[in-house]
């Protein structure tokens, strides 16, 4: 299993950027762990590693790794 081994997990990080001026705001996660190459979901339909032109709200995001590992995360735009 993926999450027995210390060097497979996944772990996922980020300061989401909050509304600017322009009335959006961006999700840059970093990603650690796991085998690349990394597969992308965010609850918005995006499969980028970055996201961008986010309205207000939560956005949650699964990632994948190579050997089929996968992690995810929470995050708010404010």
């Amino acid at each position: 299993m993926c999450f027995d081994v210390e060097d497979r997990k996944i772990n996922i990080t980020a300061n989401p950027d909050p509304i600017c001026q322009q009335g959006t705001g961006s999700i840059s996660p970093t990603v650690t762990g796991g085998t690349e190459p990394y597969n992308f979901e965010w609850s918005n339909g995006e499969t980028t590693q970055e996201i961008f032109d986010l309205p207000l709200g939560t956005y949650y995001l699964l990632v994948e790794d190579a050997n089929g590992c996968w992690g995810n995360a929470e995050f708010e735009v404010n």
